[in-house]
Formats: structure tokens, C-alpha cells, sequence
């Protein structure tokens, strides 16, 4: 019963997450795979996350992890369940970098500890590179691509790995 309301709270975290910012409930059209994508699919482009600020949050994490760990971030992903404390604050540390304040909150009050991290490419000023957070609840991406940040949201077929 517990993991069935956390995967719930989760869902509507990211969900929410992922409104667009007009308050209309209505996702804008998605590119990503139908397969992987529900209701909450939801590229935003022009969020008001700074690329610095997520790409220094992406640096700290990096830094945080040992030469293992930063292997799998780039691979299948980390579980923020084998994560020490200093290292979950690292992702949560991203999360804030590329949310509103209202749903960083209710993301982080929600509970990521089922989730896992991933990193996709080489964090840079110059490159596109992409921070994923995900698990059974949905996906969370974080996409720096010339100086903008896209946030987009896949639903409850989630990341499982």
C-alpha cells in the first residue's frame, strides 16, 4: 500500500512538474516515443532554468560520485537509494537547479528514493547534454542545448533498468 501512494505521489509530482506554466492542463506535443509517454509528456522549452545553473548542479553531482558511480551515470544510471546523503542532496541539488521552487518542493516532498539518475553526454557550456531522474513513476529530462533548457516529462512507463 505504501510504495502504491508513493509511486502515486510521485506521479502527480512529476505531473505536475511538467504543466505547462499557462495553467491550461494541456501538454504541448511530444517527440518522444509513443510507447514511453502519457498524458504528462510535456517538452518545455524556454523554462526559466539557467543552463549554468543546471550545468554546475550536474558538475557537483559528478564531483560527489567516485570513478564507478560516474561510470553507471553515464551508463544505466544510479539508484538514489544507494546514494549517501551527500550525494542525494548532489541530485536533488539538479532538480532545483531545473524546477520551479513550488515543483522542486513537491517533487522532493514526494520522495525520489526509488529513482534513479543519469547523465547523457558530457556536461558542458558548449554541448547538448541531458540530466534524466526516472524510475517506475515517470521520467524527469533535463535537456542544455545552446544555452536553453528543455524540461520534459515522461509518464508512469517510467525508466525501469
Amino acid at each position: 500500500m505504501r510504495s502504491s501512494l508513493l509511486i502515486l505521489g510521485l506521479t502527480l509530482a512529476i505531473a505536475a512538474a511538467c504543466a505547462p506554466a499557462d495553467g491550461t492542463g494541456t501538454a504541448a506535443p511530444s517527440t518522444a516515443p509513443a510507447a514511453n509517454v502519457s498524458a504528462c509528456a510535456a517538452p518545455m522549452p524556454g523554462t526559466s532554468a539557467a543552463p549554468e545553473d543546471v550545468l554546475d548542479a550536474t558538475k557537483a553531482l559528478m564531483g560527489a560520485l567516485d570513478d564507478d558511480q560516474r561510470s553507471a551515470l553515464a551508463g544505466p544510471g544510479l539508484s538514489l537509494h544507494s546514494l549517501g546523503a551527500v550525494q542525494r542532496a548532489a541530485v536533488l541539488g539538479v532538480l532545483k537547479a531545473g524546477l520551479s521552487d513550488r515543483d522542486y518542493r513537491q517533487l522532493a516532498d514526494a520522495g525520489i528514493d526509488g529513482y534513479r539518475v543519469r547523465v547523457l553526454g558530457t556536461p558542458s557550456a558548449g554541448g547538448a547534454w541531458t540530466v534524466q531522474v526516472g524510475g517506475a513513476g515517470g521520467v524527469l529530462d533535463f535537456t542544455v542545448s545552446e544555452g536553453i533548457v528543455t524540461t520534459s516529462c515522461y509518464g508512469a512507463a517510467g525508466w525501469s533498468s
